[in-house]
C-alpha cells in the first residue's frame, strides 16, 4: 500500500468516495487508470440512504460538506495502510489528505459531520 495522488470522481456519502489513480510507466510507454471506492478510515458519517429521516438528512448534509472539501475532479492524496486493507464490501480503507494538506477525517469530525470510529464495535451515528 502507500500514498497515491488520486482524483475524486464522486462522493457516495460523507465517508465514502470513488477515486481514480493514473499509473504511468514511461519506460514501457503505457498508462492505466484505476478506479477504487475508498472508505475513509477513522470516521463514520450518517447514511444518505437511511430509512431514518433524521439520519438521512444528516447524511445528505455530510455528503454535501464532503463535496465542498474535495469536489469532484479535485486531486487528493490517498494514504492506505497495509493493516487496514479493505472493508467487508471491498472498499479501500484509507485516509485522504486534501489539497491544502488537511486531513479529511479531521475536517469532517471538527465540522460535526462525522464521528470517530476505528471500524470495530458499534458504529456511531
Amino acid at each position: 500500500m502507500g500514498s497515491y495522488a488520486c482524483k475524486i470522481c464522486d462522493w457516495r456519502d460523507g465517508d465514502t468516495c470513488q477515486v481514480s489513480v493514473d499509473i504511468v510507466n514511461t519506460d514501457l510507454g503505457f498508462r492505466v487508470t484505476l478506479y477504487r471506492v475508498v472508505r475513509i478510515f477513522g470516521i463514520n458519517a450518517p447514511e444518505v440512504h437511511s430509512k431514518d429521516i433524521g439520519e438521512k438528512a444528516r447524511g445528505i448534509a455530510a455528503k454535501t460538506f464532503a463535496e465542498s472539501l474535495a469536489p469532484d475532479g479535485s486531486v487528493v492524496i490517498v494514504r492506505s495502510a497495509k493493516e487496514h486493507g479493505q472493508d467487508k464490501y471491498g472498499r479501500w480503507l484509507a485516509s485522504i489528505l486534501l489539497g491544502n494538506g488537511k486531513d479529511f477525517a479531521v475536517e469532517m469530525t471538527m465540522a460535526g459531520h462525522a464521528l470517530p470510529w476505528d471500524g470495530t464495535g458499534v458504529r456511531p451515528v
